[in-house]
C-alpha cells in the first residue's frame, strides 16, 4: 500500500460564521431592536392606561347611578343672571368649595344642595361632582356630606382625558314659567379616550324647596245616621207604595 493510498481526501473547513458575519448580524439586530423599542414606547405613551381603556358603559356606570339620584332630590330653582347656577345656591357650576370641610381637590363641575325636613328637624345634603387630574388621566369624583359634616368621596368614572382638554361639559336643563327661567336638571357630556362623547342627563323630581317629612295622621269622624222605615201590609190599599194594590 502506497503512502498516497493512506492519505484521507482533502478536508473542508468546519461550518460556522466568520467574524465579519457575526459583526454584521449584531449591528442589524441592534438596529431592529432599537426600532421595535421606539414603536413600543410610542404606543405605550399614546395609549391610555388599562383602566381607562375599559368599555365606556362600565367607565361611566358610577355617574349614571349617582347623578340622577342627586339631581332628582334637588328642587328646581330660578336661574341666576350669569347662568352659573341658581339664586338660592342649590345648583352651581362655579369653581367654589364643596362645603364639606377642608380637603377639596380638582375643579367643580356641579354642586347640588337640598334639605329634608323629617320629624321637625331640617337636614341639609350636599353632593358635589369634581374633575381631578392624575398623572396620565382624569376622573370625576363625587363628594357628599350632611350638614357640612365629614365628607365621603368616591370615584364615579374610570380614566378620562386630562381636564386641560375639557373632557366634561355641563349644561342646564331649563324651564320657563311666567317669564322666569328655572333650572330643572342638568346634562353631562363626557368625552372618552376613544373619542366617544357620552351623555348623562337627569331632571329634578322635587317640586318644593324642602322635602317634607311624613305628614301627620288625619283623624276623620263620621256621624252615623239611623233611618226608620215603616212598612205597611201589602194588602193595605191606603199604602201608596204598595206595588200590588187591591183592585177593590
Amino acid at each position: 500500500m502506497t503512502e498516497r493510498s493512506l492519505t484521507r481526501p482533502g478536508r473542508h473547513r468546519d461550518a460556522g460564521f466568520t467574524l465579519t458575519e457575526v459583526l454584521i448580524v449584531v449591528v442589524l439586530m441592534g438596529l431592529i431592536a432599537t426600532a421595535i423599542a421606539t414603536v413600543f414606547t410610542t404606543i405605550v405613551r399614546t395609549t391610555p392606561p388599562t383602566e381607562a381603556r375599559a368599555d365606556d358603559a362600565r367607565s361611566l356606570l358610577g355617574i349614571s347611578i349617582w347623578l340622577p339620584t342627586d339631581v332628582s332630590s334637588t328642587p328646581r330653582s330660578p336661574m341666576a343672571a350669569d347662568e352659573s347656577g341658581d339664586t338660592a345656591g342649590r345648583w352651581s357650576v362655579s369653581n367654589g368649595p364643596t362645603g364639606c370641610g377642608p380637603g377639596d381637590t380638582g375643579q367643580n363641575l356641579l354642586r347640588l344642595s337640598w334639605t329634608e325636613n323629617l320629624g321637625g328637624s331640617t337636614t341639609t345634603y350636599v353632593a358635589a361632582y369634581r374633575i381631578v387630574d392624575g398623572p396620565e388621566s382624569a376622573r370625576i369624583e363625587r363628594t357628599t356630606c350632611v350638614n357640612g359634616g365629614a365628607r365621603t368621596t368616591i370615584n364615579v368614572t374610570a380614566g378620562l382625558p386630562l381636564s386641560m382638554s375639557s373632557p366634561v361639559s355641563v349644561d342646564w336643563k331649563r324651564e320657563v314659567e311666567d317669564g322666569t327661567t328655572y333650572i330643572v336638571g342638568v346634562e353631562f357630556e363626557i368625552e372618552t379616550f376613544e373619542g366617544d362623547t357620552l351623555r348623562v342627563d337627569a331632571s329634578s323630581r322635587n317640586p318644593a324647596q324642602t322635602l317634607s317629612g311624613i305628614p301627620d295622621a288625619v283623624t276623620t269622624t263620621t256621624e252615623s245616621t239611623t233611618t226608620t222605615t215603616t212598612t205597611a201590609s201589602p194588602s193595605d190599599p191606603t199604602d201608596p207604595t204598595d206595588p200590588y194594590p187591591d183592585p177593590d
